[in-house]
């Protein structure tokens, strides 16, 4: 049978006072390594839980930033498409302006050729102004959709525009001998007048959608920054529950291990007593 090793109710009282002691130097320890005097549940449940808490919503409004970010990508991507299709119908709008001024068949033929290929190139701009597969100005696009905070939360709707030759009603100019080429010459200007009016109205149409799309784009730039900056603030409520104060830290290392060593000197001196006592017998 193993012989029994009993301590006097001192010694148990000393040994009881350094291990709690070793504990809190751990802590401290911890806490300057790391910065933060929070580092566990056990250092603090009430602050570990709620810094954490805190930490998880800065990194769900940061996503919820980024996505709403890529929105605005998407919605720049079709501002600036619809620009060059407004360029594009300014060059439509010259060709019919100097057609009038020029009743040379030939040169009208020409006029409707080259009419009716900046209807084609409005046609393919549109068709091609997607970001993300998203389209916002063609008739067969996509709707956008942006969560303000993250999936499931409100966000902004934006539907797609048809910006097409055929949404915007400018109609692609006869080359058979009608129309603009049109022998007639009362019969052609009246085209060409048409032609215009619709390209005007086109105009307006496209100026009305970049208006609209200028208007999303931010209300989306406020919500990323407010994202951003309750963000910071989530981030800033952690730190200043979880983060260390170094300096008192340090102090408070510095006395623990001066206490540390005044008990293990005084267990030392007891232990050394009782043994002197027990030598007597």
């Amino acid at each position: 049978m193993a012989d029994e090793i009993t301590l006097s109710a001192l010694a148990r009282t000393n040994l009881t006072a350094l291990q709690q002691t070793a504990t809190s130097v751990a802590a401290r320890q911890r806490a300057l390594a790391t910065g933060k005097r929070v580092n566990q549940a056990l250092d603090g449940p009430v602050a570990y839980f709620s810094s954490t808490s805190l930490v998880a919503k800065a990194s769900d409004l940061a996503s919820a930033r980024d996505q709403v970010n890529q929105g605005v990508s998407a919605i720049n991507a079709a501002v600036a498409g619809a620009a060059g299709i407004d360029k594009l119908l300014d060059r439509i709008k010259g060709v019919a302006v100097s057609a009038l001024a020029n009743s040379d068949p030939t040169a009208r033929g020409e006029a409707a050729a080259q009419i009716n290929a900046l209807r084609q190139q409005i046609d393919l701009l549109a068709a091609d102004t997607s970001y993300n597969g998203v389209n916002l100005l063609s008739a067969n696009g996509s709707t956008l959709s942006v969560p303000y905070q993250g999936s499931g939360t409100a966000g902004l709707t934006v539907a797609p525009q048809d910006l097409g030759s055929t949404g915007l009603g400018v109609a692609a100019a006869a080359t058979n001998g009608t129309g603009i080429t049109d022998a007639n010459e009362a019969v052609a200007a009246n085209a060409l007048n048409t032609l215009i009016a619709e390209v005007d109205s086109a105009k307006a149409q496209v100026a009305s959608v970049q208006a609209s799309l200028g208007s999303n784009i931010s209300i989306l730039t406020a919500r990323a920054e407010y994202n951003e900056d309750l963000s910071s603030v989530a981030l800033e409520g952690a730190a200043t529950i979880s983060t260390a104060d170094v300096n008192q830290e340090a102090v408070g290392l510095i006395a623990l291990q001066t206490r540390q060593q005044l008990a293990t000197t005084a267990h030392a001196i007891s232990q050394r007593g009782e043994g002197s006592v027990l030598a007597l017998f």
